[in-house]
């Protein structure tokens, strides 16, 4: 059973990561907002991207198939979306390559767990209301 965070400690995270690292925010927020697994938006390219629509097109791999699929943005994700589409230099740029910023070659998912686990499993600076650490253990995979 995966551990969950609860919406209280959802939300000392979510601003922790707002505050002190833009680039992981804006991934967050997409991931989060999209239903997407990772290794579905590391593959996307600006060109897969219809912010006029509101959706993208990612392919799904189905047993030994692979199929296109039209995923949906929701309003309240668009200027995230506007934000990294904006940052992209051509359209084959890839959305998430190093720092999770635009480039020309994809990343690994395991990138975001590596990250989770430095800058948010393993970090004394995330602390409540009160200024008391926070401890995270719960795994990026579990905001969904």
């Amino acid at each position: 059973i995966r551990e969950t965070l609860s919406d209280e400690k959802y939300q000392i995270v979510h601003d922790y990561i707002q505050e002190n690292y833009p680039d992981f925010f804006r991934y967050f927020k997409i991931f989060f907002l999209s239903g997407a697994r990772t290794s579905e938006l590391f593959r996307l390219q600006k060109k897969d991207v219809n912010l006029v629509a509101q959706e993208y097109k990612v392919t799904i791999q189905k047993g030994r198939e692979y199929v296109e699929t039209i995923k949906i943005i929701l309003p309240q994700a668009v200027p995230y979306w506007r934000e990294i589409l904006d940052m992209c230099k051509s359209q084959k740029d890839y959305l998430f390559s190093k720092g999770l910023k635009p480039g020309d070659k994809p990343i690994q998912p395991y990138q975001i767990t590596k990250r989770w686990h430095r800058l948010i499993k393993s970090s004394n600076k995330i602390k409540d209301k009160d200024g008391k650490i926070i401890k995270v253990t719960e795994d990026f995979y579990s905001l969904k």
